[in-house]
């Protein structure tokens, strides 16, 4: 004490201010943490941003120009089917691939010539070279994508991913990706078949009749 009696407060001023201090540069560096996290996370965002929209402008223009490169050389070549790079596929167990399907419409709605026609797209694998196509239990014709004629019947596996139904207008060539993906087959070759049927109405119309217009054989090799 102090010659007044007073408590002598030298060790407790001391300490006080100290611990005030501490707790203000704690707070500080909090802040600055907090806006380093945020500026970070905004940037993070920005970049994640600009690549999805690079990577879906970069996919428009990629099928526009192919679109376009296929109905230029289906009409210098007379084709009405073109399944691109198609007549060997190499295909390993779970890696996608893309490939690009055109159909050339020369024949014109039933009920109305200013309506288009309807085309359904369907895969079989007819055998494989060695074994069977999906077991060992002789299958045989499996439709592993699309759908044929009867729309009731689905796909046993689902190798292959396109529009079920397109409409195509009368003199026009329409241009799809097909999905290629592998995830459950044995490794090896199969004989495949592209059936693609044409109908004599547009796609809307609910009685709609299929025939086989064009048949693409290929061979599908799959790969571990």
């Amino acid at each position: 004490m102090d010659k007044k009696g007073r408590k002598n407060s030298k060790f407790s001023g001391f300490f006080l201010p100290k611990a005030k201090k501490g707790a203000i540069e704690l707070s500080i560096t909090g802040v600055i943490v907090l806006i380093i996290a945020i500026t970070v996370l905004g940037l993070v965002l920005m970049f994640v941003r600009k690549f999805f929209t690079e990577s879906q402008t970069t996919l428009i223009g990629t099928l526009s120009e192919i679109k376009d490169q296929m109905i230029k050389e289906m009409k210098e070549s007379g084709d009405l089917l073109q399944f691109r790079g198609a007549r060997e596929i190499t295909a390993k167990l779970g890696i996608p691939q893309v490939k690009y399907l055109g159909i050339k419409n020369t024949v014109s709605n039933k009920e109305d010539v200013s309506l288009p026609v309807c085309y359904r797209v369907e895969f079989l694998c007819r055998k494989a070279f060695q074994g069977d196509c999906i077991n060992s239990d002789n299958s045989k014709n499996v439709l592993v994508g699309g759908v044929g004629a009867d729309s009731s019947v689905k796909p046993v596996k689902d190798w292959f991913a396109t529009l079920l139904e397109w409409d195509v207008y009368t003199g026009e060539t329409g241009v799809q990706p097909v999905d290629v993906n592998i995830k459950d087959a044995r490794p090896g070759k199969y004989d495949m078949l592209l059936n693609v049927y044409q109908g004599n109405k547009d796609c809307a119309a609910t009685d709609t009749e299929f025939k086989v217009w064009q048949r693409f054989p290929f061979t599908l090799e799959v790969t571990g």
